[in-house]
C-alpha cells in the first residue's frame, strides 16, 4: 500500500469500528425491555380494512447519533484525504497551510461549477479531477454512493446537534389470523402515528382481532440528514468508499495494493 494512502485506510478502518459498534447497540436497543414500539389497529374509515398505526414508546438513545456522527466523520475524512494526496501528486501542490483542498460533494451540477468546489479541485490534476466528478452525486441517480448522505450528516453534526434523529422500519409483515395484508410499509420509516399496514379479514365475520408479526429496526427519522433511510446505508456507504472510491484512484498512485 502506497504509504500516501495509509491514513486513508486508518480513517475507513475507525468508520468501521464506529459502524459496528452502531449495529450492535442498535440490536440490544430493540431487544431490551420495553419494546420501544407497539401497534394500534383499527377498523378503516371505509367499514371494510383495518389500518395499523406505530405508536412509539421509547427511541433510541442520543448516545447512538454520537456514533453515527463519528463514523461519518470519518468517512467525510477519508474522501477530503484522498483529495489532499492527489493534489500533493500534482503539478501544483498544496501548501502546508492549505485549507481549501478538498474531495467535493455535490446533489446538484450547478454547484459542482461553483466557486467553492472549484477552489477544492483547483491544485488537484484534471485526469484526476474527473474521476472525483464521476463519483458525485448528481451523477448517481440510481441511489449508488450516497456522498450526499455523509455530507448532510457530517455538517448536521458538526454545525447544529449531535442527530438523535431516530425512527424505526418494518422489513417484514406475517397476519398471525384470518387477515390479508393489502397495503404496507415496507422498508421507509415510520414514526408515531404512521400507518405500518392496511389489511382485510379474510371471512365475513372475523372471529378475532388483526394480530401480525413485525420484524422491525432501527431508522434515521424521515426529517434531518438520514431522510428515513435504515441504518445499514451506513454500512454500503462505507463499502462503496472502501470497495469503490478508493481503488478508482489506485492508478494515481503506483504502490498501491
Amino acid at each position: 500500500m502506497a504509504d500516501e494512502l495509509l491514513g486513508v485506510e486508518l480513517r475507513l478502518e475507525r468508520a468501521h469500528e464506529h459502524i459496528h459498534a452502531l449495529t450492535h447497540e442498535a440490536r440490544m436497543f430493540m431487544m431490551n425491555p420495553p419494546q420501544p414500539y407497539d401497534t394500534v389497529t383499527e377498523l378503516d374509515s371505509d367499514g371494510i380494512h383495518y389500518v395499523t398505526r406505530a405508536r412509539i414508546i421509547r427511541l433510541p438513545p442520543m448516545r447512538m447519533g454520537m456514533i453515527v456522527a463519528d463514523a461519518v466523520h470519518n468517512l467525510r475524512s477519508a474522501l477530503d484525504m484522498i483529495a489532499w494526496q492527489l493534489a500533493l501528486a500534482g503539478p501544483n501542490p498544496p501548501p502546508d497551510d492549505d485549507t481549501a483542498t478538498a474531495f467535493p460533494i455535490c446533489t446538484h451540477p450547478d454547484a459542482w461549477e461553483g466557486n467553492h468546489t472549484q477552489r477544492m479541485i483547483e491544485r488537484i490534476p484534471d485526469y484526476a479531477v474527473q474521476m472525483i466528478k464521476s463519483f458525485q452525486p448528481y451523477n448517481r441517480p440510481n441511489g449508488l454512493l450516497r456522498l450526499g448522505f455523509v455530507q448532510a450528516f457530517d455538517n448536521w453534526a458538526k454545525h447544529k446537534t449531535i442527530p438523535g434523529l431516530f425512527s424505526f422500519h418494518t422489513s417484514r409483515i406475517r397476519p398471525t389470523g384470518p387477515y390479508e395484508i393489502i397495503e404496507a410499509n415496507i422498508g421507509a420509516a415510520f414514526e408515531d402515528g404512521d400507518v405500518i399496514c392496511r389489511s382485510r379479514p379474510l371471512t365475513s365475520y372475523p372471529q378475532e382481532r388483526f394480530r401480525a408479526y413485525f420484524m422491525c429496526h432501527v431508522s434515521f427519522a424521515k426529517v434531518g440528514p438520514g431522510q428515513g433511510y435504515p441504518l445499514e446505508l451506513l454500512d454500503s456507504t462505507y463499502e462503496d468508499i472502501r470497495n469503490k472510491i478508493l481503488p478508482a484512484f489506485k492508478g494515481f498512485f503506483p504502490d498501491y495494493e
